[in-house]
């Protein structure tokens, strides 16, 4: 997607989210997107991404640990880290540690970026990967789009984002969610959606 958008516009600012999340208050988050927005704007090599509180010990999500809180924001602005590291999907245990510290979030998996930095950075750490990207954008609009992006996608090994970038770049912000979210992953998160019946 970041090829065909940057195509439209070298310039612009992507928001990529899986599409079935709850979240609310919408309000809550429309003011964190623009917040993350306003930050890759000053700095375009950033990514941000949004980290949600944990509420607890969960095994099913992948964390992120926060680093130093960023400096320069306005006082009524959403709480901004430094990333430090994206931890993969923890055992009870190492849950339990992450929610103890403090300093963890779980990674929502909502992404905030220029298109043109995180064209940059495939590049950069999955060059097989760019490349075939870049040959199933060149067929964009034409009448073999649909057999090429079939053909050449499953070439693509495939990886996460945070495995394959995030874990390498070295501009990554985590912006302290201040709105609830809910993957409906499980039964367990659905059960804070709904009372339980027998």
């Amino acid at each position: 997607a970041a090829f065909l958008i940057q195509q439209q516009d070298p310039e612009a600012t992507m928001l990529v989210m899986p599409a079935d999340h709850l979240i609310n208050p919408t309000n809550e988050f429309c003011r964190s997107v623009e917040h993350a927005t306003q930050l890759v704007d000053s700095a375009p090599e950033r990514i941000v991404t949004f980290g949600i509180s944990p509420s607890y010990a969960a095994e099913s999500f992948g964390y992120i640990e926060r680093d130093d809180a960023l400096g320069e924001l306005a006082e009524d602005a959403p709480r901004t880290y430094r990333v430090r590291q994206f931890r993969e999907k923890p055992t009870a245990t190492v849950a339990q540690q992450y929610l103890e510290s403090g300093n963890f979030y779980w990674n929502s998996g909502i992404f905030v970026w220029k298109a043109e930095t995180i064209l940059r950075a495939l590049q950069e750490y999955e060059p097989a990967m760019f490349q075939i990207l870049g040959e199933i954008a060149d067929t964009a609009g034409s009448a073999n789009f649909e057999t090429v992006l079939s053909e050449k996608f499953a070439h693509i090994e495939g990886k996460s984002i945070d495995y394959a970038v995030m874990e390498k770049h070295s501009e990554v912000l985590v912006v302290e969610a201040p709105f609830q979210w809910n993957d409906v992953g499980n039964w367990q998160s659905l059960a804070t959606m709904y009372d339980a019946d027998e």
